[in-house]
Order: C-alpha cells, then sequence, then structure tokens
C-alpha cells in the first residue's frame, strides 16, 4: 500500500532525527533526566515506562458523535506497574454503551493487556518496544466486543526536552481476519503547570485509511494527579467524525 509506505520512511526519518538531536544534546547538555510532561498520548502508546515499584492508575472517556444515529461511548479503567525501571506492565478495561437505532446495550468490553520494556533510556531519548493482547471479554451479541483475541506489537521512540517533548510510536495489530497498522506522532509543550499538545495518527488495514488529529490541554494537578481533555477529529472523508477523549491518571510510588 502506498501511503503506508511513505508513512513508514516518514516515521524512519522521524526516528534518525530523534537520535540525532539526542546525540547533539548530549554533547552540551547535563545528564539530568527530565520527567515526561505527558505519560500518555490521546492517539497511539507512550514510549514511557514507569519507576521501578510504582503504579498508575487513570480514567479514559472516549465520547464519540452521533454517527447515523450510532454511538458507542467508553469510559476505560487502566492500571500501570513498574516491574522495573525498563518494564513495565498494564491493563485496560472499557465499559461501553452503545446508542443506536436497532440496539441499546452497556457493560464491559474487551479486557486488554499489554507489556512495555524501554531498550534505551538515556539523554532524554526512551526507545521502547511493547506487545499487547486483547482478549474477547465484551458480549459480542450485543456489540460490546469483537469476539477474538487480537495481538498487538509496538515500536515507540520519544524524546524530551526542557519543556518540551516529542513521540512517534508505529504498531501492528492481529486478528483473525486482518492486519491493521497505526502510525502517531505527538508533542506537547509544557507552560508552567498547563501543557498543550497535538497528536497526529493514521490508521490503516486491508480495506480503510483512516487519519485524525486531536490537539488537547493537560492540568497538572499535582497531588490529585494529571487531567488531559481533547478532540480528536476525522480529517479525511473516510475517517470517523469528531470525538471527545479525556484522560485522568494518578501516580503512587
Amino acid at each position: 500500500m502506498a501511503s503506508s509506505e511513505s508513512i513508514t520512511q516518514i516515521a524512519v526519518c522521524l526516528v534518525a532525527a530523534t537520535y540525532c538531536l539526542s546525540a547533539s544534546a548530549s554533547d552540551g547538555d547535563n545528564n539530568d533526566s527530565i520527567q515526561p510532561i505527558s505519560q500518555g498520548l490521546l492517539l497511539g502508546e507512550s514510549p514511557f515506562v514507569q519507576e521501578e515499584d510504582e503504579i498508575e492508575l487513570g480514567l479514559i472517556l472516549d465520547f464519540p458523535a452521533d454517527i447515523a444515529g450510532n454511538r458507542l461511548s467508553t469510559l476505560v479503567f487502566e492500571m500501570e506497574y513498574g516491574v522495573t525501571k525498563r518494564f513495565t506492565v498494564s491493563a485496560e478495561l472499557p465499559y461501553q454503551k452503545l446508542e443506536s437505532d436497532s440496539i441499546d446495550a452497556k457493560g464491559p468490553g474487551d479486557l486488554e493487556l499489554s507489556a512495555l520494556y524501554a531498550l534505551h533510556n538515556d539523554n532524554n531519548l526512551i526507545v521502547s518496544i511493547g506487545v499487547g493482547s486483547t482478549l474477547p471479554s465484551g458480549n459480542e451479541d450485543k456489540q460490546l466486543g469483537e469476539g477474538e483475541t487480537a495481538w498487538e506489537s509496538m515500536f515507540s521512540v520519544g524524546k524530551l526536552f526542557e519543556d518540551s517533548q516529542l513521540v512517534f510510536t508505529s504498531s501492528f495489530e492481529i486478528n483473525e481476519y486482518e492486519i491493521e497498522q497505526g502510525y502517531t506522532v505527538s508533542w506537547a509543550k509544557q507552560y508552567s503547570r498547563l501543557v498543550f499538545a497535538i497528536d497526529l495518527n493514521a490508521e490503516f488495514s486491508e480495506d480503510e485509511e483512516e487519519f485524525a488529529i486531536a490537539p488537547s490541554l493537560l492540568f497538572d494537578y499535582q497531588e490529585f494527579g494529571k487531567f488531559q481533555i481533547g478532540v480528536a477529529t476525522g480529517v479525511d472523508s473516510d475517517s470517523p467524525d469528531w470525538r471527545l477523549l479525556a484522560h485522568w491518571y494518578i501516580e503512587f510510588e
């Protein structure tokens, strides 16, 4: 597929550029570690692992537009645990509400389990790989689950600066019927306790190509955690309409 090949070429350039930035920064700057401005992304997967023995609890709200009388709202309960300073495991369980002309259902969706390992984490550059599985715990008859197990692999690079961060992520999901590819570029800029972020996302499968952009604001409440809210909007006629996305998370040591 020509468009996915173009995305892959862009991805390679971004990874190379990020390594060059890291090398040049390490020559003149100190090696003090900078903490990620935003631990997660609204679109795509994050490369940032938790500290050892650190737990992160979070809630994610995905509220889409009412498209042709169909709306699937999702509230995700998530937990991450830092097994070591390089290895993090996580679990996500969504609670979904489907409203359409033919069905009105609510209940738990498919359970997602994943693991993330940092191959490199130095000079404020992190390179991570991850694997995950989606288990069919949702009710397929009520359209709350896919009814099949899916597997996902992920490669991600993140570069941290004094008051900003740049992330690139590529992912491949395999289920019984097809392979889906996803690419995300995310940039975040911090202003005191307020963070402005923007995510660019592209997803490819055998039958579909979807492109989205998600600007967002993140508020750092310190002991009460961080709260991020944004709107993801499709940028072509084949992509879904807007979605309201909100993410709250708090970390415990």
